[in-house]
């Protein structure tokens, strides 16, 4: 476990290759669903009236759907989907929606589809949301790289992206497969993790990379500072509409949760896990909440418009 864990931290963080993100996620997803209780890939927003993981996962999940105005959308297309509990989040909310899940992990889309089969997304939430019914009519899985798509031209009203879009190589790729795929005034919105005044140039430097705490694994493909997305989306045929910095509702308030709870989520890791696996995580969280505290990461909501 611990030479399967190095080699693929080491190779994700190297070679950038979408192959090493799929199985980062393969093989750690399982430690995300134990500490947060549910099968979201994100890490949450946190404000008043949110005490766990899962219920963050989930107002991060309809916090993008508000700023997408999902409500007058017809066709979505959630790149980099997941176990598909976003999509199904918004189904709920948005009952004349339908929903493409795009992701390049065989293995998660198919346990997404059984996910979506069970009807049973939400039975962690604090708040129990009811049954959705016609799944099958909107909720449509494709396993596919989020940088090529076999979509017709103009189809979609709207694009998302929730903390999927720092796997997206080229991400110019990704941004101008999305212009191609929405319809006029279409939009899309993207949840990411970014770098912020950092030295110039687009990427992090290696020698940074340890700074980054437990995101130097979760995050592990490109390290894009925020002027560098603001420039692809702008060149590319689109006008940023919005950008929201949240990041101190992410990282410091996830750390402190795990701090808090640690002996309960260590005895869980260590039902599945080795030892120096968690204290990697316990370190590791630490990083990123003192890489927030000081500037180094921010996370930040775009929304943008076709032109």
């Amino acid at each position: 476990m611990l030479r399967k864990f190095i080699k693929l931290a080491l190779l994700s963080s190297l070679r950038h290759n979408p192959t090493d993100v799929v199985n980062i996620y393969d093989t750690f997803s399982d430690l995300m669903n134990i500490t947060t209780g549910g099968k979201l890939l994100n890490f949450g927003y946190w404000d008043k009236g949110v005490s766990n993981p899962f219920d963050a996962q989930i107002k991060l999940t309809k916090l993008l759907g508000e700023l997408g105005r999902f409500s007058n959308a017809k066709n979505i297309l959630d790149l980099g989907s997941g176990y598909s509990v976003p999509a199904l989040t918004w189904l709920h909310s948005y009952p004349t929606a339908k929903i493409y899940c795009i992701n390049l992990s065989l293995n998660q889309i198919i346990e997404g589809k059984a996910i979506s089969d069970q009807n049973q997304f939400l039975e962690n939430a604090s708040s129990k949301l009811e049954s959705i019914e016609s799944i099958k009519d909107r909720l449509f899985h494709i396993n596919s790289t989020s940088t090529f798509l076999a979509l017709k031209n103009g189809t979609m009203d709207r694009i998302v992206a929730l903390e999927s879009a720092q796997h997206f190589s080229p991400f110019v790729e990704f941004v101008r497969e999305a212009w191609r795929i929405l319809k006029h005034d279409g939009m899309f919105v993207i949840a990411i993790p970014v770098l912020v005044n950092k030295p110039p140039g687009n990427l992090i430097p290696l020698y940074e990379l340890r700074k980054l705490g437990i995101l130097n694994i979760t995050w592990a493909s490109q390290h894009y500072k925020i002027e560098f997305i603001e420039a692809m989306i702008k060149e590319n045929g689109f006008k940023i509409d919005e950008v929201v910095y949240i990041g101190s509702n992410v990282y410091q308030p996830l750390a402190n949760y795990y701090n808090t709870n640690r002996i309960n989520l260590r005895k869980m890791i260590l039902n599945h896990y080795p030892n120096f696996l968690e204290i990697v995580l316990y370190r590791s969280i630490s990083k990123m909440k003192r890489a927030s505290e000081r500037g180094i990461i921010d996370y930040a909501l775009f929304k943008a418009v076709k032109k």
